[in-house]
């Protein structure tokens, strides 16, 4: 027989489901956001430099066919030729009488759901009983380790200055414990809690607030790792979960580039270690776009630079932002299209892309 501690639980994160269906059906549901007790702005809104295109050949907007995760293609050109993009602004959300089950989070008649993918606890596990706990995670962070490392991280040093700190559950990916130990930022994940007062934050944003925090975080790792080399140019090569944005004259890109002394990096099979002190004080990170740029974020040397491959079917600029506010470099080259979101990527173009950006980094 079950504990009645545990089907009351099941009774309630079943009503919220319920509720949640309900208001789905009839087009009235409401986000968790919308139902806070309290919003707190800590950052105000920002618009980011207009009139600054990222650093590119003339005609490779022109190969560009689609935007990745349904975002609007227009507006990425746009953005890539420099028009003023806003940032919303950053704010504190606090929550009371709150249930954490696996990814999703409900709070009176509000509700999200995080990573959906991940498995829901079993009625077996234990209800964790909180008083207060602040939430390092975000929507995106729980599904991409691009967004975690940037985002989660970041939103840590936040949430560390509200008492416990937690995250929701994410993907184990390899790199985390070593970026979780460089960062000093060690924190359970909550599976499945009633909490009195939840913190939560909207910090996705690559505003000056959060600057000064990716600041914070590249000296604590530059205090801790010392590079393999210094001002050099790396091609980071995507492993087998790139395979649907492949490059199918990738030998012939890093046979080029070899050519031209720069150092080619594989990170599936490396240590995160070892990778970080590979990338560590590059002034020039190339790779296909993905999460694995989010590397240079904290390894690039300041003023450096990133230059993102872009398939010509997942045009996107998430990385666009964070240089910027760091005050370093973004390029691209567009790739040709081949279908099956495969493409080739026109050697000459990225060789004379790498001396334009040259040219600006350092």
């Amino acid at each position: 027989m079950r504990p009645l501690n545990s089907l009351l639980w099941s009774g309630q994160v079943g009503l919220h489901g319920l509720a949640a269906r309900r208001d789905r059906k009839r087009g009235r549901s409401r986000d968790l956001f919308e139902v806070a007790t309290r919003v707190d702005i800590i950052a105000p809104p920002t618009v980011s430099k207009g009139g600054v295109p990222c650093i590119m050949l003339p005609d490779q907007l022109d190969r560009a066919q689609a935007a990745a995760f349904d975002t609007n293609l227009p507006d990425e050109i746009a953005q890539m030729r420099g028009a003023e993009r806003i940032h919303p602004p950053l704010r504190r959300f606090e929550f009371h009488d709150t249930l954490i089950h696996g990814s999703a989070i409900f709070a009176r008649e509000g509700r999200r759901y995080f990573n959906y993918e991940m498995p829901d606890p079993s009625p077996a596990e234990p209800i964790e009983e909180l008083d207060s706990v602040a939430l390092r995670s975000s929507f995106v962070g729980a599904f991409y380790f691009g967004h975690w490392l940037r985002d989660d991280c970041a939103s840590h040093l936040l949430a560390e200055e509200e008492g416990p700190v937690a995250s929701l559950q994410h993907p184990v990916w390899p790199d985390t414990q070593f970026y979780r130990t460089i960062f000093d930022q060690q924190y359970p994940v909550i599976r499945k809690a009633r909490v009195k007062k939840l913190i939560l934050f909207d910090d996705i944003t690559q505003s000056p607030h959060k600057a000064q925090r990716f600041r914070h975080l590249r000296s604590r790792l530059k205090e801790q790792v010392t590079g393999q080399n210094s001002n050099h140019i790396v091609y980071l090569k995507r492993g087998s979960a790139g395979e649907r944005r492949r490059m199918l004259n990738e030998d012939e890109v890093v046979s080029a580039l070899e050519k031209r002394g720069v150092h080619i990096v594989q990170a599936e099979g490396m240590t995160a270690e070892h990778l970080v002190k590979t990338l560590h004080g590059s002034r020039l990170v190339i790779s296909v776009e993905g999460s694995q740029i989010s590397h240079a974020l904290y390894t690039l040397q300041d003023g450096g630079g990133v230059l993102a491959i872009q398939p010509p079917r997942r045009l996107f600029n998430s990385h666009m932002d964070w240089t910027r506010v760091l005050d370093m470099q973004y390029g691209i080259v567009v790739g040709i299209d081949q279908g099956n979101q495969d493409f080739t990527l026109p050697v000459d173009d990225l060789l004379r892309t790498v001396d334009l950006m040259d040219k600006r980094v350092g």
